[in-house]
């Protein structure tokens, strides 16, 4: 099987164990949290690096790394002049002088002994790539922050394929859980995808996977992340995940899954029945499909409030709603895009044919 090539692998030689990527941009709420769960691990401390990859941040970020890497022969500071998440990712590979390659989200922080049992999975079971669950429900995080992670992590707020949510423990597809690599794994399928402005880690697990390239995931490496602070935020995030998760449809349509589309489907339906677009649907199609979709939020909104507590309830609904809904125009704004593109590009084969076919035939 062939894979796609995105760039070279690391160009240092490995002398640490791990190498822990932290892409940075803009994080001076939680980048001290972050690493401080790093340099707190419970693993020698010369045998693994942080690397911080700053992407022009104009925040307090690069104060708070600076003084923590003062303090810190563990940390270095990388700088990311392309901003974007995956240039960023590819800066800290190339640099990199770990045995295993880790990415960690600024959001996040990890238990002490995240890299001792890593280092532990490896060993065991001889895998490509370790893959992690995600905890977004943390108890000093705010009402909405709570809420939002309460919506995220039930069944009807993420899709229902991935082990992303779940304590899935052995062999799996690294699709949403992929998060730590051997380093050779870059040699044989490239680097992270910088066309894309996200997903993509998606995007690379997906080459893995084609690969044949085997993932282990287990909640011992369990990650916590801090949602986002506003439903407005949440919807904003979804509707950019939901974008690129449609461009790299295009690409990789294995890592696609029919429920990511659910959202977007649902919302022309209700669209079509509003506008009385022909369906075959009665008069009452738009009070009916607007009921089931109530329905279907309360039934989830019940369920995560009992698993999460009752307090949650009144604002669980516009969670979900900020979920779907920026998921749908998300992937609406991706799939109009793609068709602009497509009809330009038919455009412009067609006037070089007819400019051809107008040229004058040589004596």
């Amino acid at each position: 099987m062939t894979t796609r090539r995105m760039g070279s692998n690391s160009e240092a030689e490995p002398t640490r164990s791990f190498s822990l990527i932290v892409p940075m941009r803009n994080e001076e709420h939680y980048i001290e949290e972050t690493l401080n769960s790093l340099i707190a691990q419970d693993y020698p401390a010369g045998m693994f690096e942080i690397l911080v990859v700053d992407g022009r941040s104009t925040d307090a970020s690069r104060d708070i790394v600076n003084r923590l890497a003062a303090a810190h022969s563990s940390i270095r500071v990388l700088h990311n002049p392309r901003v974007i998440p995956a240039a960023a990712r590819n800066v800290g590979v190339k640099a990199a002088r770990g045995r295993f390659i880790g990415i960690v989200d600024c959001h996040s922080y990890v238990q002490p002994d995240f890299l001792a049992t890593a280092e532990r999975l490896f060993a065991e079971t001889g895998a490509d790539c370790l893959g992690r669950p995600v905890e977004l429900f943390i108890a000093t995080d705010s009402y909405v922050q709570r809420v939002i992670g309460a919506a995220r992590t039930s069944w009807l707020g993420h899709n229902l394929v991935s082990p992303r949510y779940r304590d899935v423990r052995g062999a799996t597809s690294p699709l949403s859980v992929g998060i730590l690599y051997r380093r050779e794994v870059f040699d044989h399928i490239g680097l992270f995808d910088e066309s894309l402005g996200a997903c993509e880690d998606v995007e690379l697990n997906s080459r893995l996977e084609q690969a044949d390239l085997t993932t282990w995931t287990d909640p011992a490496l369990m990650a916590y992340y801090h949602p986002r602070g506003s439903l407005w935020g949440l919807f904003k995030q979804m509707g950019r995940y939901a974008y690129w998760r449609y461009r790299l449809l295009r690409e990789h349509r294995k890592a696609f899954h029919l429920t990511q589309a659910a959202p977007a489907i649902a919302v022309v339906l209700g669209i079509a029945s509003l506008t009385g677009m022909p369906l075959g649907l009665s008069a009452v199609a738009p009070l009916a499909l607007a009921a089931a979709y109530v329905a279907v939020i309360l039934v989830a909104s019940v369920r995560a409030s009992a698993a999460r507590g009752f307090r949650y309830l009144p604002a669980l609904p516009l969670a979900y709603a900020a979920i779907h809904f920026g998921a749908a125009v998300g992937f609406w704004v991706g799939v109009v895009e793609g068709i602009g593109q497509s009809v330009v590009r038919a455009a412009g084969a067609l006037g070089r044919r007819f400019r051809a076919s107008r040229a004058p035939s040589p004596e």
